[in-house]
């Protein structure tokens, strides 16, 4: 999934985690829909920063994946939460683009 993404769309999902998610969480990856008709639409893979230990005692990850985040209205949508690792977090952003 190596479509270069412009620096401006990661500026701007930053941004939105800082003034909309009161900065809880790290931004580790945004992804290209496969599709060119929607070149607007991103997928966003972060970390929660302090991610609750109850959770992870009962076997749930601080990953978490948005499956649409769309430049031109800035915003964030389709969350799935919980993901123990990075490689499951990214498996649903690969399936979402076949």
């Amino acid at each position: 999934m190596s479509a270069t993404v412009p620096m401006s769309v990661w500026n701007n999902v930053r941004k939105y985690f800082k003034e909309s998610l009161d900065d809880r969480y790290d931004l580790q990856d945004v992804i290209r829909y496969k599709n060119p008709m929607d070149s607007y639409l991103y997928m966003v893979i972060a970390k929660h920063k302090n991610y609750p230990a109850i959770k992870a005692s009962i076997g749930c990850g601080p990953w978490v994946v948005w499956t649409t985040w769309n430049e031109s209205t800035q915003s964030l949508n389709g969350g799935h939460y919980d993901i123990k690792t990075y490689e499951d977090a990214l498996s649903i952003c690969e399936e979402r683009r076949k």
